[in-house]
């Protein structure tokens, strides 16, 4: 997907897979820019501020029912990776990762 502003361009590659386990488990996988079609953002008026990122997530969900509340969990693992192609925001690059859980409760 392109999406152009007035001043910059956004170039957004996704890929995201499912796997059921069972009618109340799956795994998800997210990918936004691989090596080679990374996300991309070009700015025409300062090329200063262009950069590219990947983001990978997998997560584990599972859904189930306790006592008349429905219960979402889920638990996974996010990597992120920012580069700046211009050497005068080299500094700024960075590569993180992030461990999650997630539990929300409510009812029908």
């Amino acid at each position: 997907t392109v999406y152009h502003g007035d001043y910059y361009t956004t170039y957004i590659p996704l890929v995201m897979m499912k796997y059921i386990i069972s009618s109340r488990a799956d795994i998800m996988l997210g990918i936004q820019g691989f090596p080679g079609m990374e996300f991309k953002y070009k700015d025409h008026i300062q090329k200063i501020n262009n950069f590219s990122q990947k983001t990978l997530t997998l997560q584990l969900q599972n859904k189930t029912y306790y006592f008349g509340y429905e219960i979402w969990a889920s638990t996974g693992f996010s990597i992120d990776e920012i580069e700046y192609p211009k050497k005068d925001r080299a500094f700024e690059n960075y590569k993180t990762s992030t461990m999650f859980v997630k539990v929300y409760l409510g009812w029908e």
